[in-house]
């Protein structure tokens, strides 16, 4: 995945590259109903090439876009995951993290716990009046409890004239409202 965030073709490709791969390997190994867990790659907390960060974006698109495109695929958010000094990678705390609610994913749809192992998933964003509402699939509680999100750059606004910065956020009880530079 974040390889291919270099290449504006592939990027845009690896969705699809993505759910191939998924389908090849059930079918190489003859278990259709192979269960798949996957975690989205992080986000940057440096500044990218325009065409990286939306390259970028398509990717962690592709990672959440997946668990509702193919049966028995999970991802598990990286939001909130602490970052190395670079920006770019996790730290050790952020792999501890991510491992963790992989575990709970794990725990619940191979194993059959019966635990919450569900990421937050964007549905829905609107944009009035210098600021965007997203709407998630679960309450913001989950989201915060979990600390999927904590900082105003683990979002990022693009209209047509490229990126936006974002102020502030707040949360509602299924949203997050961005207040825009």
């Amino acid at each position: 995945g974040s390889s291919d965030a270099n290449s504006d073709e592939r990027a845009a490709k690896y969705y699809e590259m993505l759910k191939e791969f998924i389908c090849d390997t059930r079918e190489e190994l003859n278990i259709p109903d192979l269960k798949i867990f996957i975690y989205q790659i992080n986000n940057f907390e440096t500044e990218l090439p325009e065409n990286q960060m939306e390259n970028w974006s398509l990717i962690r698109d592709a990672h959440c876009r997946i668990t509702t495109g193919l049966k028995n695929v999970y991802s598990v958010s990286s939001f909130g995951a602490k970052m190395m000094v670079d920006g770019i990678h996790n730290s050790p705390e952020g792999c501890d993290l991510i491992g963790e609610r992989m575990a709970t994913v794990v725990l619940s749809k191979f194993y059959g716990k019966d635990i919450s192992s569900n990421s937050p998933m964007a549905i829905r964003a609107t944009n009035r009046n210098g600021e965007v509402e997203i709407t998630f699939n679960y309450e913001t509680r989950f989201v915060i409890r979990n600390g999927f999100y904590k900082k105003p750059f683990d979002f990022k606004v693009k209209d047509k004239n490229g990126f936006i910065g974002i102020k502030e956020f707040r949360f509602g009880t299924n949203t997050v409202t961005l207040t825009l530079e």
